[in-house]
């Protein structure tokens, strides 16, 4: 059982515990504000003020706090569909009606049922203000399906209580911040990978449609852009694949013609017959 101690709440005088019952006739979300919140304390053997388990203190009062109601002498959490900011026994606010239009039930996102953001839009939808276009236009919300999106196809809508600034991209598309809903498909699927939804390109990758490289960063053959370090070590390999080659091709042809007849006029020769496809030359090894 949790107890919160008065003992500093100069205020807080000790009181006999109650046995609170529901009242016939009076709905549970009322039965709150027909009872005086000091009702809900006791005392312990040291004679210091206790709350009922499940209150907490308010203002020197024992209470309910903020995502739960009163219901039979015990706060309880809001029921789906319902919200409350504040403390005390006030009903819970209904999130279709007076929150968001067209979201039915409630979840928790970190936290108890204490704001708006804790109710939920369901599989395939998902909250934004009325005007998209005009995210500051207003503080109200509307659920909006995800279909409606242009390019449906690039969010993950699979979450309930999904809002268009956590609307997940898949891979391979682009949007310009976290409260556009426009999305692009981008040209190079790989540039747009996504580690978050803030980072909306892949790693070296920035600007519209993650097609500019970062500081640092080119891109190389397939439009990739790759760390300029990675890069001077391809370099660096393919130069020594180059030298290798040629150190090879002069040891085999300085065993078929000898040191002394080695000429360039027969590493030309040889050059020519082995690109023509005419191997008898191997045959002289």
């Amino acid at each position: 059982m949790r107890t919160v101690l008065l003992e500093r709440i100069p205020w807080a005088v000790p009181m006999p515990a109650l046995n609170v019952k529901p009242t016939r006739g009076v709905k549970r979300e009322l039965l709150g504000a027909l009872l005086a919140p000091s009702t809900w304390s006791t005392t312990n053997r040291n004679k210091k003020c206790i709350c009922f388990d499940s209150f907490i203190i308010d203002d020197g009062k024992c209470a309910c706090e903020a995502g739960k109601i009163l219901v039979n002498g015990k706060c309880r959490e809001c029921e789906d569909g319902r919200f409350k900011i504040q403390t005390g026994t006030d009903s819970c606010n209904v999130c279709d009606r007076e929150v968001i239009k067209g979201a039915l039930e409630t979840i928790f996102l970190g936290a108890n049922k204490t704001s708006a953001t804790s109710c939920a839009y369901g599989k395939g939808k998902f909250s934004a203000p009325p005007d998209v276009d005009n995210p500051e236009s207003t503080l109200d919300l509307v659920c909006k399906d995800c279909s409606d999106i242009n390019h449906p196809e690039g969010f993950d809508c699979s979450m309930i209580g999904l809002t268009l600034a956590t609307l997940p991209l898949k891979d391979g598309f682009w949007r310009r911040a976290p409260d556009n809903h426009n999305i692009v498909e981008c040209e190079n699927l790989e540039s747009c990978t996504h580690s978050s939804n803030h980072e909306r390109c892949a790693e070296g990758h920035t600007g519209p449609i993650c097609s500019v490289c970062m500081d640092g960063y080119n891109k190389d053959s397939v439009r990739i852009c790759e760390s300029c370090a990675s890069t001077s070590v391809s370099i660096g390999f393919y130069v020594l694949l180059v030298i290798l080659g040629i150190t090879t091709l002069y040891l085999v042809l300085r065993k078929i013609f000898g040191k002394e007849n080695l000429s360039i006029s027969n590493v030309t020769q040889e050059i020519t017959k082995v690109t023509s496809g005419d191997n008898h030359w191997s045959q002289r090894l």
